[in-house]
């Protein structure tokens, strides 16, 4: 009777080490799992963060490009604003100004 209780003793013994490495599988598997998982997430984020800089950096340089023709468009208005000043002093007699002229009389000759 003895040696039946001691064997039983031995394998509950090895049955709840058994258990216990079992459990430290599961956790050693969520562990790892887990870290993949960040791995991933950690990865996701720097492709996200490589595209939104290279998307700013784009984004830069077509402001830059919007400025410089808004700079070149407003010059060649107030070149078109000295043009049509000019032109309207040099109308022949007998020829009215255009609507957008400030006068609809005559002016003298060039």
């Amino acid at each position: 009777l003895s040696q039946e209780a001691s064997l039983k003793a031995v394998v509950s013994t090895q049955s709840t080490g058994v258990g216990k490495l079992e459990e430290e599988v599961q956790s050693l598997r969520l562990f790892y799992n887990l870290h993949q998982s960040l791995s991933q997430e950690a990865s996701l984020r720097d492709q996200y963060d490589t595209q939104v800089s290279e998307l700013t950096e784009r984004l830069k340089q077509r402001e830059t490009e919007v400025l410089a023709m808004k700079h070149e468009n407003d010059a060649l208005a107030e070149m078109v604003r000295r043009l049509e000043k000019q032109l309207s002093f040099h109308i022949p007699n007998g020829h009215k100004r255009t609507k957008n002229s400030s006068s609809s009389t005559s002016l003298g000759t060039r």
